[in-house]
């Protein structure tokens, strides 16, 4: 439909705004504004969907208004979690994990995601046909959920390099890199200079 579309190209537009100004803020910071703006904007759809749901019971039309707030929550959820989430998520996974761990992470985020759209392209219709906005309330929890987990959880990774990350995630494993890296450096520097020689 015409509005679907619309949302894809929405979110196709805030995703590349997003990210093309990924490296001027903190990753933690977008996770954490992400998470609770779509949490925010979920609360407000839950609740403009139940009062849109009760009119309709009541009168057997429900009030063009409400629809539309309800519209509005969608492309501003959509938003959100673009800028964050949408932005992030590939890249963060990358950074938090040490080298030798990259490939089956990035395996496993690739089939949680999956197992998350084969969820929410199947069990949504069915929770949203039976529980009506009542099944909203699932995602607020879980929205909630993830904002205490970013908040707790979720290390700053934004302007480090990848080793750097690796020495505040893996601790006493990484220091041992970074002393030989920092060893060999300064033999190459005592070697001839920029160490082009070795």
């Amino acid at each position: 439909t015409l509005i679907n579309a619309l949302i894809t190209l929405w979110g196709l537009f805030w995703g590349i705004l997003a990210s093309t100004l990924v490296n001027r803020f903190r990753r933690r910071t977008m996770f954490l504004a992400s998470t609770l703006g779509s949490l925010a904007c979920y609360v407000v759809w839950t609740a403009l969907q139940a009062t849109y749901e009760r009119q309709t019971d009541l009168t057997g039309a429900g009030s063009p208004a409400l629809a539309k707030g309800v519209l509005a929550m969608i492309f501003l959820y959509n938003v959100t979690f673009t800028v964050g989430w949408g932005a992030l998520q590939v890249t963060y996974v990358v950074e938090i994990l040490p080298f030798h761990l990259r490939a089956k992470g990035l395996v496993l985020y690739n089939l949680f995601v999956a197992l998350a759209l084969i969820f929410n392209q199947y069990a949504n219709p069915i929770g949203v046909t039976n529980a009506k906005w009542r099944y909203y309330i699932t995602y607020d929890v879980w929205l909630a959920f993830e904002a205490v987990v970013v908040y707790f959880l979720f290390v700053e990774t934004g302007k480090m390099s990848l080793e750097e990350t690796a020495v505040i995630l893996d601790g006493n494993e990484d220091r041992l890199t970074e002393e030989v890296a920092r060893r060999t450096e300064k033999l190459a520097m005592e070697a001839g200079g920029d160490g082009a020689r070795l």
